[in-house]
């Protein structure tokens, strides 16, 4: 491997001349920086930035410790990673990311914290209640958190569900089954409450019959709800899912059934997976607002590294809202 040692022999000049070229280029004359740069690109040398890192406190690196139960890589941790590094681009930074599980978030998020970056992100793929008491100096931002007392980001699933139920309402939808997900899941308890408020107060009432249980988030549990709700003798005029993900059953089961979507019955989803525009026709849903979590908890990050920011107001947790999408799976109904 080149070191900058071989780079300031070849180029006959202090090691601490050529490091300044990498680090402090404004203290170099513009032609002596140009010829480092050259003469470093044709020998194959890049700076070791851990290295610089540990021997200072400066660090552009923001680390991102994605926690899932099974420390899997999946849809949620690459929309979010996305945003994130979007974000972090327009301040100068860069993420690097680390999945984890139950047992190592806490280890990995260490392990960023020896390495001096500037901050630390800890994300997990559900609200939980994770151990938020860490050794770190370096300032640190939580996401999708039940209970932390640092700056957490959270998703506003409360007010995503209403909003596409209130659309519902307003296609003229009166009879809205709904699909609930797991029920050990705060996502899940927050959007079947804004299902129960808005039928309560639109008059709607709740069948029992209408909603239908699933103790994950795919789509065979879905496809058994959706025949069962429908082999009711008042049928209900659109499906709402917790999620995207139970939609393939759920049109599955309206097609085999001998119904069309949504001339028969209308389906909306929740998550705004691709999937949603891979079905047909294609699914209108509310959008699990991942990317702009990411972008908000790098954001408020990068607010907390300032030195005079409020740190009191700053982490008061924040609720990120989704948007709806509407395609063609819900139909309206003539008033």
């Amino acid at each position: 491997m080149v070191t900058i040692y071989d780079l300031a022999k070849i180029l006959n000049l202090n090691p601490s001349t050529v490091s300044r070229a990498f680090k402090h280029p404004e203290m170099l004359k513009e032609q002596t920086r140009k010829e480092i740069l050259k003469t470093a690109e044709q020998i194959g040398y890049h700076p070791n930035m851990v290295a610089s890192q540990l021997r200072t406190s400066d660090s552009n690196v923001i680390g991102v410790v994605m926690v899932d139960r099974e420390g899997l890589w999946n849809w949620y941790s690459d929309t979010f990673i996305r945003g994130a590094q979007t974000e972090a681009a327009k301040h100068g930074y860069k993420v690097m990311a680390m999945d984890s599980n139950f047992s190592d978030y806490k280890s990995n998020a260490e392990l960023f914290s020896m390495m001096r970056f500037a901050g630390i992100v800890v994300a997990s793929t559900e609200i939980l209640n994770l151990d938020c008491h860490f050794s770190s100096v370096i300032p640190m931002a939580f996401v999708n958190q039940g209970c932390c007392s640092g700056f957490n980001v959270l998703p506003d699933d409360y007010h995503d569900m209403r909003m596409e139920l209130e659309y519902l309402r307003e296609q003229g939808h009166r009879k809205i089954a709904y699909l609930n997900g797991p029920e050990d899941s705060p996502h899940c308890g927050e959007r079947f409450r804004a299902y129960c408020d808005v039928m309560k107060e639109s008059g709607f009432g709740i069948r029992a019959e209408w909603v239908g249980s699933n103790k994950d988030w795919g789509s065979e549990a879905a496809y058994r709800e959706t025949v069962r709700i429908l082999g009711c003798k008042d049928r209900p005029t659109v499906i709402t899912a917790a999620a995207d993900s139970m939609c393939p059953g759920i049109y599955d089961a309206i097609h085999n059934l001998g119904l069309q979507i949504p001339l028969d019955i209308s389906v909306a989803g929740y998550d705004n997976r691709e999937l949603g525009e891979l079905i047909y026709p294609h699914l209108t849903t509310v959008s699990f607002p991942l990317h702009e979590m990411g972008s908000e908890a790098i954001l408020r990050l990068i607010e907390l590294l300032d030195p005079e920011a409020d740190r009191a107001k700053l982490e008061n947790p924040v609720h990120v809202r989704g948007k709806l999408i509407v395609r063609d799976s819900v139909r309206a109904l003539s008033s």
